[in-house]
């Protein structure tokens, strides 16, 4: 039901959460605003969350249940590229890519926390401008390999 729900939300739409929820597909907002109704439910993505064009991921009210994106592929969990998009989401958790969250001329909110445990990872990246704002704590290995021997 969620994924219909994505589907054939339109912009101004919210979506409102009515149990818990893992998605584990990947999350599209282009060109549009989604606000989404926690509930006091959880919402747990294990894929890549993209945000671009203008889109905007909004939460209703951060305080009032979770949007969690726990993803252990290649992928950046959280990307917002372009002017004039903004994501919000509650904490992030990444096992397989550099950074935990990619901001590029846009805005995140991470109420939570940012954990990055890729070999050399780090937990966020704001290029262009871009602000990112992480309310919690940021654990990334951000590993420095040792220097060659001749």
């Amino acid at each position: 039901m969620f994924a219909g729900a994505l589907a054939v939300v339109t912009d101004g739409q919210t979506i409102k959460l009515l149990d818990d929820i893992t998605h584990s597909s990947y999350i599209d907002i282009n060109n549009k605003s989604v606000t989404f109704d926690l509930n006091g439910y959880t919402l747990t993505v294990n894929e890549s969350v993209f945000v671009y064009n203008g889109g905007k991921l909004l939460l209703a009210n951060p305080a009032n249940g979770e949007f969690n994106i726990d993803y252990n592929g290649v992928a950046t969990p959280l990307i917002v590229t372009d002017a004039g998009s903004v994501a919000e989401v509650t904490n992030v958790t990444s096992n397989g890519a550099q950074y935990g969250v990619e901001a590029d001329n846009t805005e995140i909110f991470v109420y939570g926390n940012v954990v990055n445990t890729f070999m050399g990872g780090y937990g966020a990246y704001a290029g262009g401008g871009s602000k990112v704002t992480i309310d919690g704590t940021i654990t990334a290995t951000n590993y420095q390999p040792s220097p060659r021997r001749w």
